[in-house]
This record gives C-alpha cells, structure tokens and sequence, in this order.
C-alpha cells in the first residue's frame, strides 16, 4: 500500500512546474523566446546606427517595439501563412511612417489621417487574421511618424530599422524555429503522463470539499489543455507519416486515455469519502499501483505490458456492482488505455505513409484543433431608434476607436504636449480584441493596474541601470519574454511588462525622469477613461447578446455529441464523427470560458457568483460528454454486445432524455424561460433497471455517466432560476 502525500503549499520549484504546465509542448515559451530574440536583434541594429552612423536617437525607441508587434500581431493558423503574413508587415510599416513623415508640415492634416488609420485597423478585423495584422502595423507604421517625427531626408534610416525589425522576426522563424514533429509529439506523451500523474496523486491526497481541491482541478484541466495540444498536432502533421498508427486509431487512443484517467481520479476522490479516508481498499490500491506503473517516465515497454496484462486479468474476476468495485474496474481501464497509447511506435511512420506519391491523398482522419462554430456571432438585432445595433461589431467599434482617438489626442496634448501620444495608444489597444464593452472595461481596468505597476519596477530598475546601454538592452529583451510568456495568463502581467520595456526604452534614450513617470500613469489613466466612456456612450451595445451567443454555441457543440454517440452506441464505424463531437465540445467550452474571463469586471454588480457557479457546473457536463464520447468510441472497436436488441433502445432512450434535458437548460441559459425540473431526476437510472442483471452491471458505467450528466444539466436550471 503507498502512504498518501498531503500536499504542501507550493513551492517555487513547484509553482514553476505548475506554470509549464499551462504551456503545452512549450510553444509559448518557445514563441516569447523567439520574438524577444528579435527584438535583441533589432535593438542593437538601432543602438549600433545611433552610436556608430550618429542617427536619430528615436530609432532605439522604435526598433525594439517594431520587432515585438511584428511578432505579436500575427495570427495565422499555419506556419506557411505566418510566414507570409510576416513578410508582408513591411509594406504598411514603411507606407504610413513616410506618409507620416510627409505630413509632419500640416499637423491638422496628420492627425485626421492618423485617427482614420486607427479606425481602419479596427474595422479590417473582420477580414480575418492576415488583414489585421497588415491594420495593426499601419497603425502602429503611423503612430511612430507621429511620435517621433523623422525628418524626410532621414527616412531612408527609419525605413532600415523597420525592415530590420520585421526581417528579424521573419529570419529567426525561418531558421531556428524548425518544425521536428516526432519530438513534438514525443514531448506531449510526456507531458500527458506527467499531467496524468498529477491529477491521480491530487486524486489521493486531497480532501473533497477544501480548498486542496482546487489541485485536483488544476490536474484535470491540465490533462485536458495536453490532449487539445495532441488534437492540434494532428491537425497540423499527417500524423501516419511521422509515427506508426492510423491518425483516427492515435487519436482514439489518446482520448481514451485522458478520458479513463480523469474518470479514475474522480472515483477514487468518491471512494476515499467525503472526508478523505486514510485508506483504499486493497483491489483499489492494487489498480492504483498498476496505474503508476503504466505513467512512470522511462518505464520498460515489458512493464507497462505486465501491468496492463494485470489489469486485463484483473477486469474479468471483479464486478462492478458497487462503489469500491466500478473504481477498482475503471482504473483498470485506465492502466489499459495508458498502456495501449504507450505501445505505439513513435519512432517510425505507418507503412500507408509509404504509399507512391500517385496514390490519392485522403484527408488526415483527426478532428480540427479548433472546428468552426455554427455561425461567426450573433444575428444583428434591429432597432428604429438605434440603427448601429445592427452594424457588424468591427463597424460600430472602428467609430468607437476613432472618436477615442480624437479625444484621446485633445486630453492627452492638454496634459503634456510631449507625450499625448500614450493616451492615444491606451485608447487604442483596449479595442484590440475585444469584443463587447465589458470586455473592455475589464481590460482598460488591467491595462491601469499593470501600468502602475509596471512603472513603480520598471522605472525602478531603469534608473539603476542608466547610462548601462548593454544591461538596459538585455532589459528589454527579458521584459519582452516576459510579456509574451505570462501575457496570454492575464492582460495585466502584459501591461506590466509592457511598461518595463518602455522604461528600459527610455533609459536607452537617455530622458528618464520622475516626472515622466508622472506622465505615463497620468495619460494612461486618460487613455482608460475616454476609451471605456466611447464603449459605453458611442453606438454602445449591450454584451449580453454576444455572451448568450458562446452560451448557444455551447449547447449545441454538446447536443452535436450527444447526437453522435447515440449513433455510436448503436452501430460500429462511427468514431470518427465522436472524436470530432469531442473536439467541437473543447473548443466551445474554452471559448466560453474565454469570453466570461474577458468581460469578469463585468460580473462584479451581482453576478459574479451565478457564473461561477455556472462555470463548475459547465466544466462537469463537459467531462461526462466526453466521458460518454470515450465510451463510444471504444464500443465502435468492440464486439457487438449481447443482447443489443435490449440494450439498444435503453441507450437511444437514455441519450434521448439527457438531449431533453439540455435544451431545458439552453432555454434556461439563453432564452430565461424555466421549466419545472429536478436535479434528482431518477428517470436514467429507471431505464437501465429493466435490463437482464448481467447486462446492467456490464453497462453500469455508461448509466453512471449518463445519470451525472442529467443532473448537471438540470442543476444548471435550478442554479439559474435561483439568481
């Protein structure tokens, strides 16, 4: 029997390996290492012309900061048209800097066409993600002609360090940022396993109902970002052609690893009881054993066999006709899958990517990372009174951005004719993905805070290294990593860093003082109120249709599942349309999670417990989904059950009913209409009591699952109508 560990408040080793842990296969890191290379690059090619050529000392201002949104405004799903994309950034870079340059005489003139610039960036959004980036840069092109204002004899300077900041980002993603697929993939299964290992020992030594348990979330959710990571692969590389399984077969496999491990941890959390009993029973702690063996790093291929040849013995003397016995048999499960997703050869391609290249190609069996949702947004609604409710979002925030701009350039020149340019700015990027008001007040809010903080250590820390150009270039480099590592976490920790760099910046510039730390937080707070009040006061829409649209697509990513593993239950051949079930499930949990943590200021006027609520019950129904998806999917690989004639219309029954309940719960969520409904709602369990005994006790997991998600649908109800 193994001791149970309790947990100690974590460490800085471990609060660093939990923070890995939300960077699957490393890319982020891997992506804020490479942009902040590019960003040294394009540092001291402006330090070297300002200290060698005697340039302008504004080209250290604008290199550096060039090279980070040439990386941070590309958003293509390949690496082919990231690339493209890339290259093309300098075209609108160097257009608006001269256009700027050539209007620097008629400043009226400039400013009218540096707000329309901004307005444009904004509206082009809605072309996709090549033709906001090509917005962005032309803003950002026009901003430091209006900034810095380069004399037009010494542009041809300003054009060289542009290109010098796109080209370096282009450069390192061409040369150093090779795609080594098999190593990719290799590095996931690990870290799958060590995810796995996570959440089985928070599964041991946590106790339900304390605030432990949150690392028994933790550990499930990283589980679940691993797996979406695996799909993305898949998506991304013809996964025959670098190890030896079928795509459809690999990612089976996968899901019914995840899905059997996050199925173990939680009936072992049930089994040890409400407060945390000391011991498992001994079958329980002989499974958990085998488990172990099947995760443990650099295990030999002959033990993970052994003990997955164990748990095969092991499944066919049990019964799972209580508690103790269905965690004793699912975690046997578990040993299984981990040990078959284990067995596959990484190694070697599978012998149909051999095929001759004259052979029709077939597509790659594995669902998108992120399959497309029913429709783009919500329907426009129409009103006599206010018409712009039923432009499209980018229109309606293109006027919004404009007149912030406008007014941004008005209070920001009354407060320093010098540097009005932040409030400009900080209007500016509040807009820039977000969608509804609350989303940006919530990140005008962050963007204040990461500002004050950002500039009591940023400026901190410059002053200490002034007159130190290495130190304060290598500064920059670090502070750019930073924002793009722990950016994506929160926009605050953007901000700060963001404002590192800037002090760091004008450290370089030899101009920091107290007083413009004064003025940075002055003008970005002007920047927060007039952006926030155009949002509000300008065309302004509420972000209630938006968010009761991601609740819709939700609910019908979960009905599309549940359809398809009705289907599953009943005939073979169908995985494939699970797997992509399963994914278009993720892909709308995250995106409504996405979207309620982006608009959370907004849930602050008496709400903001209903969405946590609504939140943990999501994350349940989630689960079981997929839980169900896996279930289906290993059906299909399986010999027909007995008695399918019986079983048959039970399972089509009992999806039938969970289908009823979460349309009550989508007219609960998006239309406020309730229905009367009680989570202790029995009717599945009533069904799967009509079975013969030994068939009910063979399909008493799959009642389990289906029974939790009927509840955690009807509670979504019942929560709702209470608030």
């Amino acid at each position: 029997m193994h001791p149970r560990r309790r947990l100690s408040p974590p460490s800085p080793a471990s609060w660093l390996r939990r923070l890995a842990a939300t960077d699957p296969g490393r890319a982020r890191a891997i992506n804020a290492a490479s942009i902040a290379l590019a960003v040294a690059v394009s540092a001291t090619v402006a330090w070297s012309l300002v200290h060698f050529g005697h340039s302008d000392h504004a080209l250290l201002a604008m290199g550096p900061f060039l090279a980070l949104f040439s990386g941070l405004v590309v958003k293509d799903s390949t690496r082919r048209d990231r690339l493209i994309t890339t290259a093309l950034l300098v075209f609108p870079l160097v257009t608006t800097l001269s256009l700027g340059a050539l209007l620097d005489r008629w400043r009226a003139v400039e400013i009218v066409v540096f707000i329309g610039i901004a307005g444009t960036a904004t509206w082009l959004r809605k072309y996709g993600p090549r033709a906001n980036a090509l917005g962005m840069m032309a803003f950002f092109g026009m901003f430091f002609a209006v900034f810095l204002r380069p004399p037009v004899k010494e542009l041809p300077q300003f054009w060289l360090v542009a290109a010098c900041a796109v080209g370096s980002v282009l450069l390192i993603n061409l040369t150093l940022l090779r795609r080594v697929p098999r190593r990719q993939i290799t590095t996931l299964l690990s870290e799958f396993r060590s995810a796995c290992v996570y959440s089985l020992d928070a599964a041991l030594d946590t106790i339900p109902g304390t605030k432990d348990a949150e690392q028994r979330r933790l550990g499930l959710s990283r589980i679940d970002d691993v797996s979406r990571a695996i799909d993305a692969w898949q998506s991304e590389f013809r996964t025959e052609a670098v190890i030896h399984s079928p795509a459809t077969a690999f990612a089976a496999a996968v899901l019914d690893a995840r899905i059997s491990v996050e199925h173990a941890c939680l009936e072992i959390l049930h089994s040890r009881g409400p407060e945390g009993a000391t011991a498992l029973p001994s079958p329980l702690t002989a499974a958990v054993h085998e488990l172990r063996t099947a995760l443990l790093p650099g295990a030999a291929p002959a033990a993970v066999a052994a003990a997955a040849e164990r748990a095969r013995s092991h499944q066919r003397l049990i019964e799972s006709d209580s508690p103790d016995e269905l965690a004793v048999v699912i975690t046997n499960r578990a040993v299984i899958a981990q040990a078959t997703l284990r067995a596959i050869d990484l190694t070697r391609p599978y012998p149909a990517a051999d095929a001759p290249a004259t052979a029709p190609a077939t597509p790659p069996a594995t669902p998108p990372a992120t399959p497309p949702a029913a429709q783009a947004g919500p329907p426009p609604p129409h009103s006599r009174w206010r018409p712009w409710l039923g432009w499209e979002p980018t229109t309606r925030m293109a006027v919004q951005v404009m007149v912030a701009a406008a007014l941004s350039t008005v209070v920001g020149e009354l407060i320093s004719a010098d540097r009005w340019y932040w409030a400009v700015i900080t209007s500016f990027m509040i807009f820039t993905g977000a969608t509804t008001r609350s989303s940006i007040l919530t990140k005008a809010w962050r963007r204040l805070l990461g500002t004050v903080g950002g500039v009591t250590v940023g400026f901190g820390i410059a002053f200490l290294l002034a007159g130190n150009p290495v130190t304060l270039i290598a500064l920059c480099v670090a502070s750019v990593f930073c924002m793009l590592y722990f950016g994506p976490l929160n926009y605050l920790w953007q901000t700060l860093f963001v404002t590192i760099l800037i002090a760091s910046l004008f450290g370089l510039l030899g101009i920091l003082s107290p007083h413009v730390l004064e003025l940075r937080v002055t003008e970005t707070a002007a920047g927060v109120v007039i952006g926030t009040a155009s949002a509000y006061l300008v065309f302004s829409t509420s972000s209630r249709p938006a968010l009761l649209h991601q609740m819709a697509a939700y609910f019908d990513a979960l009905d599309h599942l549940l359809e398809q593993v009705r289907a599953a239950l009943s005939g073979p051949g169908l995985e494939q349309s699970v797997l992509v079930g399963v994914s278009r499930l993720d892909a709308a949990q995250i995106a409504l999670q996405d979207f309620t943590k982006s608009m959370s200021l907004g849930f602050l006027t008496g709400k903001r417990g209903l969405a946590a609520s609504l939140g943990r019950l999501m994350t349940v129904i989630t689960q079981r989904a997929n839980q169900l998806g896996r279930m289906a999917v290993v059906s299909t690989s399986e010999p027909p059950a007995p008695h399918r004639d019986v079983l048959a219309p039970i399972l089509t029954g009992a999806v039938d009913h969970v289908l009823a309940s979460s349309d009550r719960a989508r007219t609960a969520m998006v239309e406020n209409q309730y229905a009367d409904t009680r989570s202790s709602d029995t009717t599945i369990v009533d069904m799967f009591t009509e079975l013969p005994p030994d068939l009910r006790v063979a399909q008493a997991d799959i009642a389990q699952m289906l029974s939790q998600l009927n509840w955690a649908l009807l509670r979504v109800v019942e929560v709702r109508e209470h608030y």
